[in-house]
């Protein structure tokens, strides 16, 4: 223990009584120290973790290699591909290895009662904006409803994550009044996330994260849905591609997803930047614990045979 503690200690000495250090260079570490402190109280896998090896490792990064390098370097020590250090000018930093690339699936042609609902990611909405988007997948599902679809593929391959919360209220009257899905921590209470008419809600159906009335009816849990998933869905994507896992008569289609169905605390620094890190995973509603991957329950790479198998499926 001792011969890990010492050239922290040295390193932390030559930063800290250095008459001429750069004052940039003090406000970096002070920053990096904020962001070490956090990561070892709310890190995910923070018991599995030797924090004074990882504190050596970053802060040698920082006096080597600079601030940047640091923050990758940490996040590359904890393996944490979903958290983020956002700067005061929203620059992002992160060590996101993963290539998450779309499968590019498409559907044509389909038969007039199967119903199509695409969701793609959403990213920094406002209030409106997160409103809007839940309306209108919601009238989009009232106007197949009202065509007389009884069965539907629910498209969320090309969803990269963003705000989880206009996309679970847009497919509401398709996951049913329903409990959804739950962020499990490793000592925090779990938080449960769930659909209402009133909207999508968090902890608890009094607190709702979107509220809107209801514009499409709830659909029988005898209606078949297909979950088209790639491995651009990711994050909030996943939180969605979940939130349908445990419905009956529901099925997943493609590729497996990025992984990144993690969920993330935040730190707000002195500097005046975020600093986010994994914290939990997210479980569907059976509670079953995911954090990674999402694997679908037929695997397909190519758009064709995907709508051929899908449709097969729907129609069974």
């Amino acid at each position: 223990m001792i011969h890990r503690i010492c050239p922290l200690i040295v390193c932390l000495f030559l930063f800290a009584c250095d008459d001429d250090a750069d004052p940039e260079q003090s406000q970096d570490l002070s920053l990096i120290q904020e962001m070490l402190d956090f990561s070892e109280s709310n890190f995910l896998f923070r018991d599995q973790v030797n924090w004074s090896m990882v504190r050596q490792n970053v802060i040698e990064e920082l006096g080597e290699s600079g601030f940047e390098a640091a923050i990758i370097k940490l996040y590359g020590e904890l393996g944490d591909q979903h958290g983020r250090y956002v700067a005061v000018d929203g620059s992002v930093i992160n060590n996101r290895t993963l290539l998450c690339q779309s499968a590019n699936f498409e559907f044509i042609d389909l038969p007039e009662n199967i119903g199509y609902v695409k969701v793609n990611g959403l990213i920094g909405p406002t209030e409106d904006e997160a409103n809007a988007f839940a309306m209108d997948i919601q009238e989009s599902i009232a106007l197949q409803i009202d065509r007389g679809v009884t069965s539907w593929i629910v498209d969320l391959s090309e969803n990269e994550g963003g705000n989880m919360w206009p996309m679970v209220t847009g497919l509401g009257p398709l996951l049913g009044n329903n409990v959804l899905g739950y962020f499990v921590y490793s000592e925090d209470p779990d938080r449960v996330w769930g659909y209402q008419p009133q909207g999508s809600y968090l902890d608890s159906f009094t607190n709702l994260r979107i509220a809107i009335d209801q514009i499409a009816d709830f659909i029988s849990d005898d209606q078949k849905i297909a979950v088209i998933i790639s491995d651009a869905t990711k994050s909030s994507g996943e939180a969605t591609t979940i939130s349908f896992i445990g419905r009956e008569n529901t099925r997943l289609f493609g590729q497996p997803t990025c992984g990144l169905s993690t969920v993330f605390l935040r730190a707000n620094l002195s500097n005046g930047a975020v600093f986010l890190v994994a914290a939990g995973v997210m479980a569907d509603r059976d509670k079953n614990r995911d954090g990674g991957q999402i694997i679908p329950n037929e695997q397909f790479s190519e758009s064709v045979a995907l709508q051929a198998r899908v449709v097969e499926w729907l129609s069974e």
